[in-house]
């Protein structure tokens, strides 16, 4: 790992969050997204979290969604402080009552905290800049996040969920370089 070296502290991965729930996968990128669980683009995910159950009723869940997704769109993205680990910890709080892990949620302070990290945001938020204009000009290839996954939208009618549902997390490394990354089944 080449994290310590260079940071001047040990990061096991970048992450990408999704909490699957209701026989779905949500995570946050470019809007929201929902698909089937570990099939995003990122490929399939390292470690998997449960995060306990849910008594929440999916009718709920998505209307919940409904009020978010206005924060949570291809403008309000940003890499280090509004991302899909921010989107799962909010929803993870919703369906169960607790976030997902705080070393998730808290990396980007993190890495940004060191002097590579500050080297590194001028060029980091350039990048994301250019990816957010090419994306309002149609010039993205909109897509739909690979894996099956598309833009999730409000469900017309939502059947009554089973009593309890578990929502867990999938850690899946993002893209960076690979040996900052881990790589391979956890």
């Amino acid at each position: 790992m080449m994290s310590a070296p260079l940071l001047g502290k040990q990061i096991d991965g970048i992450w990408h969050t999704g909490v699957v729930v209701f026989g779905r996968e949500y995570y946050f990128g470019g809007g929201i997204q929902c698909g089937a669980p570990g099939g995003t683009h990122f490929g399939r995910p390292l470690r998997t979290i449960d995060l306990g159950e849910t008594h929440i009723p999916e009718d709920l869940f998505e209307t919940f969604l409904i009020e978010l997704s206005p924060r949570f769109t291809a403008q309000t993205y940003n890499l280090l402080r509004w991302n899909c680990n921010n989107f799962s910890d909010e929803i993870a709080h919703f369906l169960v009552g607790v976030g997902i892990p705080r070393h998730i949620v808290d990396l980007p302070n993190e890495v940004m905290s060191t002097p590579l990290g500050q080297q590194l945001m001028p060029m980091l938020t350039m990048m994301e800049n250019q990816m957010r204009n090419m994306s309002e000009n149609g010039a993205a290839g909109g897509g739909n996040g690979g894996g099956g996954f598309g833009m999730w939208e409000p469900a017309t009618s939502a059947s009554a969920p089973p009593p309890a549902q578990t929502a867990t997390v999938e850690e899946i490394p993002g893209p960076s370089a690979e040996d900052a990354v881990p790589r391979g089944a956890a």
